[in-house]
């Protein structure tokens, strides 16, 4: 066969491949690789079990606020002697964090900062924290990391930041969605309440804030299917911390997912399991007139309980004859 010929062939398949996969099944070609939706769902399983990667999904589209920082305290300078008891490596790490400082390079700041984040010094953590803090709003993916830091003060600076952070979104839709991220994936109790609490609010400002009916409905739906993934994801601390935010906002306790589910179908409507004819006997308990009538006779059951076992009530001035002696026949009276 002439070469060209085989060259043209060799291409066309080269080509070809670029485009298809050929099926291990029937040998029908797949449809073309779509890399923007594959890049997705690789993000999306990052941010399954990552804090980092969770809050910077929920932020996607979001735009930074410069202006904020400008009311901000720029982190203070590090003393020199601390730059001079770190090991070479953790000094650069640091040094790199001071002079996008200087540079006032959010970009840098945040990328500096999240090498320092690991670093095994927490001074150099703290100047990280710090340094984000700065950045603000920006910087909210690292600073949720922060939060599971193992030296408490570094992970309650960041605590710190992170709230005063996410006071500068207006949109209580996006608050929600970013608290929300945090509390599917961070494992660390101590904030987590905080975080809950953040996510409650965000919640019912979102429900409250939506004067039409149908559209309230359906934010608490979204809002209640949210805290029901998270707690039926397995993770005991958030799932425990979820089911506290569902009681916050149905305003029900939790009783299972099968519970959940008929609250999701018509949150509106919503009955408790002993309010419903088919869970058994009505537990209504009647308290008006009708009680006020019995009281006011000596007919109600706190009286009853002064009468006899039987629940008769005993003749006046019985009270006055001794006590029959068991056994024996009583005296016959005069």
């Amino acid at each position: 066969m002439n070469k060209s010929v085989l060259a043209g062939i060799a291409v066309a398949v080269v080509a070809a491949g670029g485009y298809f996969v050929v099926a291990r099944r029937g040998g029908e070609p797949s449809r073309p690789v779509d890399a923007a939706a594959s890049e997705k769902a690789t993000a999306s399983r990052k941010a399954k079990d990552n804090p980092v990667e969770a809050v910077r999904a929920a932020m996607s589209g979001m735009k930074s606020n410069p202006g904020a920082r400008k009311g901000r305290q720029r982190p203070a300078r590090p003393m020199p002697d601390m730059f001079a008891n770190l090991s070479g490596e953790e000094r650069k790490v640091a040094e790199a964090v001071q002079n996008a400082l200087d540079a006032d390079n959010v970009d840098d700041i945040i990328k500096t900062s999240a090498a320092a984040l690991e670093s095994p010094n927490a001074e150099v953590r703290r100047m990280a924290v710090d340094a984000l803090t700065w950045v603000g709003l920006d910087a909210l993916p690292e600073l949720t990391g922060a939060m599971a830091d193992a030296d408490e003060e570094v992970a309650e600076a960041a605590e710190y930041a992170w709230e005063q952070s996410l006071s500068e979104v207006d949109d209580a839709d996006r608050r929600f969605a970013i608290s929300a991220a945090v509390l599917g994936t961070l494992a660390k109790d101590d904030h987590l309440e905080t975080i809950c609490g953040h996510l409650t609010n965000a919640a019912l400002e979102l429900i409250d804030g939506e004067d039409d009916e149908a559209k309230a409905s359906e934010l608490r739906v979204k809002v209640v299917q949210s805290l029901v993934d998270i707690i039926e994801s397995g993770k005991s601390v958030n799932s425990r911390h979820a089911k506290s935010a569902y009681e916050d906002i149905t305003g029900n306790e939790w009783r299972g997912i099968d519970e959940a589910e008929l609250y999701l179908q018509n949150p509106d409507d919503y009955e408790l399991p002993e309010d419903r004819d088919d869970m058994g006997a009505d537990v209504d308990i009647e308290v008006g007139d009708d009680a006020d009538a019995d009281a006011e006779d000596g007919t109600d059951a706190g009286e009853g309980a002064e009468d006899g076992a039987d629940g008769k009530q005993e003749p006046d001035g019985a009270a006055d004859f001794p006590a029959e002696p068991s056994g024996e026949e009583a005296p016959p009276q005069l």
